[in-house]
Parts: C-alpha cells; sequence; structure tokens
C-alpha cells in the first residue's frame, strides 16, 4: 500500500486496465476503495507512481515499430523520451501514451502492448498508411 503520511497522491493503474476516476487516491480509504469496487486481489502487479498533475488535452498516442515512433499527423516523439525506446526494446509494436506536465514537460504516462481500444487522435486512414504500413514492412 502506498505511504498516505505525508498527504502524497498516487496514480495507480493496473497492468492490462485502467481504473477511470479511481486511478487517483490520496488516503488508506481511497486505496481500499479501489481495491474493492476494482476487486483487486493482494497478489495483482500494479503501476503506482507520484501524481503530477497534466495539463488538459495534452495527451498524445504513437504508436512504436521496431523502435521507430509514430505520432499523428506527424507529431515527433519529445527528444527526452526517446531513450525510453532503447529501453523497451525487442518489442516489436506497442503504444506510449504522452502528456505535457503542469511545468510543460513530457511524460510517458502509458506503455501499451499495442491491442489499443481507440486511436485517439490518429485517423483510421493514417494509421493504416503509417503504422500497419511500417508493421508490415517487418512480418
Amino acid at each position: 500500500m502506498p505511504d498516505f503520511s505525508a498527504g502524497q497522491r498516487y496514480f495507480v493503474k493496473g497492468l492490462v486496465k485502467s481504473f477511470g476516476n479511481d486511478s487517483v487516491v490520496a488516503s488508506q480509504e481511497q486505496w481500499m476503495r479501489l481495491c474493492r469496487v476494482h476487486e483487486l486481489l493482494p497478489t495483482e502487479p500494479l503501476f503506482i507512481r507520484q501524481f503530477t498533475p497534466l495539463q488538459a488535452g495534452s495527451e498524445r498516442r504513437f504508436f512504436v515499430v521496431d523502435g521507430a515512433a509514430y505520432g499523428a499527423a506527424g507529431i515527433l516523439l519529445p527528444d527526452e523520451l526517446r531513450p525510453v525506446l532503447a529501453l523497451l526494446q525487442p518489442r516489436l509494436f506497442y503504444s506510449l501514451d504522452v502528456a505535457l506536465t503542469a511545468a510543460g514537460q513530457p511524460l510517458i504516462v502509458e506503455v501499451g502492448d499495442g491491442q489499443v481500444s481507440d486511436l485517439k487522435e490518429w485517423g483510421l486512414a493514417e494509421f493504416g498508411s503509417i503504422v500497419l504500413t511500417a508493421l508490415a514492412r517487418i512480418t
């Protein structure tokens, strides 16, 4: 369980699911509610990080194919996040959701397994012509 003694807030995410409005916890009571509502087992792996306020509407989804990151409308992955691509090798295909903190710093908020339920800001035609074409070249 996270340490709430200093009034710290935490962002919590499961390996394969998000917890929506329950994702930010600031007390033991909120933690227990999250575990109860989402039926989390004591052994279930969770990602827990210090809560960071994000700029509204700043989240972007990048798709990574064989170490190359692709952003909708040609948006480039911020340079300061590029080292993450090497750390995630040898994964062939995955998504990176990136947002800006309140201070304007890019932050990876989620690494997906590539089985995304939403293309976010990507159009279907653009996704097909860029991401699926890149996947076809390497498979």
